[in-house]
């Protein structure tokens, strides 16, 4: 710890003198200008390894996403796809971007149409809390054969900003049906 009291001193340090004179008054000055630049530099440090560890992991990576059949209710209207988005992370999600991705059955060549508007949803999500939605099959490749294989990834998730209040009740069930055009 020696090395540490030798960085915080500085090239500085001086021991107490009487009586002062301008030149050792002059060193002290420098002395606490120098550890203010170490306080800085530390601070600047500690932010950096935040926004660096921060953007290692960011919120899409704690969003979970599983798909499965959709309810009845869903099917007759077209929607096949029932999507479960649990919020893993402990922040309140307001935006959420998911991306499709069909694959035929013993290929590995997704088939979403080039142009599919991949679906946004505006909703929030508290943390640990699972919401379940119902979508449409993504539009396909021209020639492409079924039976598939779907599967969807979070392509972002952006926290509700402090300031916007949550006081919407809690999503109700059975899941409600958003239209992705």
């Amino acid at each position: 710890m020696g090395w540490i009291r030798t960085v915080w001193d500085g090239p500085f340090k001086t021991p107490q003198q009487q009586p002062i004179t301008v030149g050792w008054a002059l060193l002290k000055l420098f002395e606490t200008v120098w550890r203010l630049l170490v306080i800085v530099v530390l601070l600047i440090a500690a932010i950096a390894i935040y926004a660096w560890y921060d953007a290692r992991n960011p919120l899409s990576s704690q969003v979970g996403v599983g798909l499965s059949p959709a309810p009845i209710d869903c099917v007759a209207k077209g929607w096949p796809i029932l999507a479960r988005i649990e919020n893993k992370s402990s922040k309140t999600i307001g935006e959420l971007s998911l991306k499709f991705r069909v694959y035929p059955q013993g290929t590995s060549t997704d088939v979403v149409s080039y142009d599919y508007l991949q679906p946004d949803l505006h909703n929030i999500i508290r943390p640990g809390e699972v919401l379940s939605w119902c979508f449409r099959m993504p539009d396909l490749d021209a020639g492409s054969t079924g039976p598939y294989t779907v599967m969807a990834d979070v392509n972002y998730a952006v926290e509700l900003p402090k300031d916007v209040p949550v006081t919407s009740p809690p999503q109700p069930k059975p899941p409600p049906i958003i239209e992705v055009k």
